[in-house]
C-alpha cells in the first residue's frame, strides 16, 4: 500500500508540475519533460523505502501523535547525520532521497545507478520485513 501511495503521489506531482510548466511562459522542452518524468519515476524507490521505515516506526506506538513526532525527528536526524559523519552518507537511505539528480543529465555511470538501485531495494526489503515481523508479533 505504501508503494502504491508513493507512486500515486509522485504521478500527481508530475502531472501538476507538467501542467504548471505548460502554463508558464517558457513552456519547457520535450527533453526537459522526459528528464522530469525520469526524476519522478526513480524517486519512487527511495520514497517507498522511507515510507516503509515510517510504518515500521509507527508500529511501536499506540497513538499517531507520538509516532508522527518520532518519525519527523528520526528523519531530521538521519538527514543531518551525514553532516556530522560524512562517511555515513554512503550507507544512509536518507542521503538518497535526492538521487534522481544522478539519473537526469547523465550524472552517474550505469554501474553506480544499478548499485544504488540495489541498495535502495534492499532497504525496502529490510524495512518491509521488519515491519511485517513486528506486525505479526503484535497479532499473537
Amino acid at each position: 500500500a505504501i508503494a502504491i501511495a508513493a507512486a500515486i503521489q509522485l504521478a500527481v506531482l508530475w502531472t501538476a508540475s507538467t501542467l504548471a510548466e505548460w502554463l508558464t511562459a517558457g513552456g519547457g522542452t520535450a527533453s526537459g519533460r522526459l528528464d522530469d518524468l525520469i526524476a519522478y519515476v526513480v524517486s519512487w524507490l527511495p520514497m517507498t523505502a522511507v515510507g516503509l521505515i515510517a510504518v515500521f516506526i509507527a508500529q511501536w506506538f499506540r497513538q499517531s501523535t507520538g509516532a508522527m513526532a518520532l518519525i519527523i525527528l528520526f528523519y531530521a536526524a538521519a538527514k543531518l547525520l551525514p553532516l556530522a559523519l560524512p562517511q555515513v552518507a554512503v550507507w544512509s537511505l536518507f542521503s538518497y532521497t535526492d538521487w534522481h539528480l544522478l539519473w537526469v543529465g547523465g550524472g552517474a555511470s550505469p554501474g553506480k545507478l544499478a548499485n544504488t538501485s540495489v541498495l535502495l531495494l534492499s532497504y525496502c526489503i529490510m524495512a518491509y520485513t521488519a515491519g511485517w515481523i513486528l506486525f505479526d508479533r503484535k497479532q499473537l
